[in-house]
């Protein structure tokens, strides 16, 4: 027994011996190589995107930090930033200098001097530039019109453009001090009161909803209609009928044509005919008309909502069915902002269409006039007829 337990310990402590070796060495290179020491990765970070650049914003809670090496395009580009002492705050940097396009970065945190590092931290994002700002166009606009005795300017605008963020109306007041208004994009008129002149706007955009910089159009003037005179008088209003154009066709007894001047959109006018006439009781040169279509979700820009139509006037009543005696004072076409297909209304569409109402332009040359002759050509909904609920005149009165 006292041999073999030798025989067994020798190559056990050999064994021993030999693996002591070995972990002695270990140690050796641990002595001589020194501690791995890391410092922490950035916290939160986000990227927002910007012109030909990104803002970096992060929190760093490593009091080792001081440093950070920003790596893109596989680590073909690179860029060293400063990192300010950890405090827990949200902080800011800016990678500048970057073609349009998107980007995978690589965060990767330093000591002070360099030595010690973090695991990389990545993130995604894009830059935009030269591209997206050619791709961008002004906010459009349906109606521009300048109450010259009011120097009242009533803007109607078309749906804004995506990434639309604002748009800008720069003008010059009465009192000749320039003046700038931002207009959201859910705005679909916009009123100022204190117009000279000098009208000119842009429209802001941002690529994404947090980035970091707006792009804009150039500055186009922003020329107003004039709208002179007054409006007239609806009370002096009245049903009149020249030879041949009788008052005929009423959908109702209550849907007379007296209702479309008596002030209101509640009750209107409606008939089976494309056309009527007026007697509007006094002699003007007409700059405007404003009519209030019906506001039931079957009729606005449907069925007998006048699409393009015609009007002409007289100073006389000395006119024919034929249009002997007639003046034409314009062509028009009614406006949907929505562009939807028939049938299909937005709150945009029950808000130009009834509650504002629309508006339509007579040429500044236009003669003094009377007695109105509207004729419909189309409706909406391809309906025989006419209806409306109200119509307002502005002109100079004679």
């Amino acid at each position: 027994m006292k041999l073999t337990y030798q025989l067994l310990t020798v190559p056990l402590l050999a064994a021993g011996m030999a693996g002591c070796s070995k972990m002695n060495d270990l140690h050796d290179k641990y002595l001589r190589e020194g501690e791995t020491i890391y410092v922490s990765r950035l916290d939160t970070v986000n990227l927002r995107a910007g012109n030909g650049r990104v803002v970096l914003r992060y929190v760093n809670n490593d009091p080792k930090v001081a440093k950070m090496v920003v790596y893109w395009r596989t680590r073909q580009d690179s860029a060293v930033l400063d990192v300010p002492p950890a405090a827990g705050d949200t902080l800011e940097a800016v990678v500048p200098d970057l073609a349009e396009d998107g980007y995978n970065f690589e965060l990767i945190t330093m000591n002070k001097e360099s030595k010690f590092r973090s695991v990389p931290y990545e993130v995604n994002g894009n830059v935009y530039g030269s591209r997206f700002q050619a791709s961008l166009y002004n906010r459009g606009v349906s109606s521009r019109e300048l109450i010259d005795a009011e120097n009242t300017l009533t803007v109607r605008w078309l749906r804004a453009p995506q990434y639309a963020v604002q748009t800008e109306i720069q003008y010059r007041d009465v009192d000749g001090i320039d003046r700038l208004h931002k207009v959201l994009p859910s705005e679909v008129e916009t009123v100022l009161t204190d117009v000279s002149g000098d009208v000119q706007y842009r429209t802001r955009f941002l690529p994404e909803p947090t980035a970091a910089d707006t792009f804009s159009t150039a500055y186009e003037p922003l020329e107003p209609v004039v709208v002179e005179g007054v409006q007239l008088n609806k009370s002096l209003f009245k049903r009149w009928n020249p030879p041949g154009l009788p008052y005929t066709g009423n959908t109702t007894a209550t849907w007379r044509i007296e209702n479309a001047w008596d002030g209101g959109i509640t009750l209107g006018f409606a008939n089976t005919n494309n056309q009527f006439t007026v007697d509007l009781g006094q002699t003007s040169r007409l700059s405007r008309l404003l009519i209030n279509n019906r506001p039931e979700s079957n009729l606005l820009y449907n069925h007998s909502h006048m699409r393009r139509f015609e009007i002409w006037g007289s100073a006389t009543p000395d006119v024919t069915a034929d249009f002997s005696g007639w003046v034409k004072l314009g062509t028009y076409e009614s406006f949907k902002p929505s562009g939807a297909s028939v049938g299909t209304l937005t709150e945009e569409d029950i808000r130009y269409g009834h509650t504002v109402g629309e508006k339509f332009y007579f040429p500044a040359t236009s003669p003094d006039v009377r007695y109105l002759r509207i004729v419909c050509q189309e409706t909406w909904g391809k309906q025989a007829g006419i209806q409306f609920m109200e119509m307002t005149l502005t002109g100079v009165v004679k």
